[in-house]
């Protein structure tokens, strides 16, 4: 039905008067002729002349691009592809490559960081003394970058990303000192009127970079001893705040709107507004409709489900977290079983 009325649409739109523009001498004038495709019906089947051939009419004009999203113009178009095919082990090969060769280059820089990242999201269940090894050389490579580029958004969204999974992984403590460096990263991915989205969504800043700083400042306790050891403390109403912007940044998304939920039904809890849990138990039974942007959707769609049976867990939610939880039980399944 959506394509039909986007032809409907198409077809009721005056045609281009046609260009009064002088031809340089001995040009010859040519029209292309336009992409034509079946017109549909109510069901979505060809519609048919007299004759039985599909009724052919011009084809809607392309959708406009979502500011910041790559073109084959981009740097690196071909890693943008292989990113956006979700084939990162060729990627990252073709990264380290170009590195060799142009060791200042600052898009590859991030770019490796991204590879490295989704192929870490893919390995969690590696030894803990090879995952230490994979984010420290993202971390490694995010400040090579940015001593090339200080002030680069898009390095410093990497860098927190790998100062994150770094932290997280290597334990309480390393967390606790790079916390404060975290937030101040992703305030740094944020400048205005600066925007970047891959082919298809999967990375679109700085909506992301929205997303991140929601989630940091529910997780992050709010106290008086955090905030004096780390520099950094949380707040919930921070929390919605950054992912309600998130949510209008990219609507529709899994992974945001379940964060989003998380946090506002956090906040009712806290402050005894049921009308705020409510709002937020709608955001989670919304996102079955929504339709999956990234590789990792599929676990929000559980999560999401989660906190809608569970919703006490809301204040305390984290994905990793969950992931390692999930993770440890079907492990401990399988020892039983076996």
């Amino acid at each position: 039905m959506h394509l039909l009325l986007s032809l409907i649409a198409s077809l009721a739109t005056a045609a281009p008067e046609p260009s009064t523009e002088a031809q340089p001498e001995g040009a010859v004038a040519t029209q292309e002729a336009p992409t034509q495709v079946p017109l549909l019906d109510a069901e979505g089947s060809p519609v048919l002349d007299e004759e039985g051939k599909p009724v052919m009419v011009d084809a809607p004009p392309p959708a406009p691009l979502i500011p910041g999203t790559v073109t084959p113009d981009s740097p690196h178009w071909d890693l943008e592809e292989y990113y956006a095919a979700g084939t990162y082990e060729p990627g990252l090969a073709m990264v380290n490559a170009r590195l060799t060769s142009a060791p200042d280059d600052v898009v590859l820089h991030w770019m490796k960081i991204r590879f490295m990242y989704e192929l870490g999201e893919l390995n969690l269940d590696r030894p803990r003394d090879e995952k230490l090894a994979w984010y420290k050389e993202m971390v490694d490579t995010a400040e090579h970058g940015l001593e090339l580029a200080p002030d680069d958004p898009h390095l410093h969204f990497a860098y927190s990303v790998a100062l994150g999974r770094y932290g997280t992984t290597k334990g309480i403590l390393s967390v606790m000192s790079s916390i404060s460096t975290v937030e101040a990263s992703l305030l740094k991915s944020i400048p205005d009127g600066w925007a970047y989205r891959t082919v298809g969504g999967a990375e679109h800043l700085p909506c992301h970079s929205y997303m991140a700083l929601g989630v940091f400042y529910r997780l992050v306790p709010d106290s008086w001893i955090v905030s004096v050891l780390t520099g950094a403390r949380g707040d919930m109403r921070k929390s919605v705040q950054w992912l309600e912007k998130a949510a209008t940044c990219q609507p529709e998304a899994v992974q945001i709107t379940k964060e989003l939920a998380a946090s506002r039904i956090c906040l009712g809890q806290q402050t005894n507004q049921q009308a705020i849990v409510d709002v937020g138990m709608a955001e989670l039974r919304a996102i079955p409709g929504f339709e999956d942007i990234m590789h990792t959707d599929h676990i929000d769609r559980k999560h999401a489900q989660m906190l809608l049976e569970k919703p006490e867990m809301a204040c305390s939610y984290s994905r990793d977290g969950q992931q390692e939880h999930d993770m440890d039980a079907l492990e401990k399944a399988r020892k039983e079983a076996g």
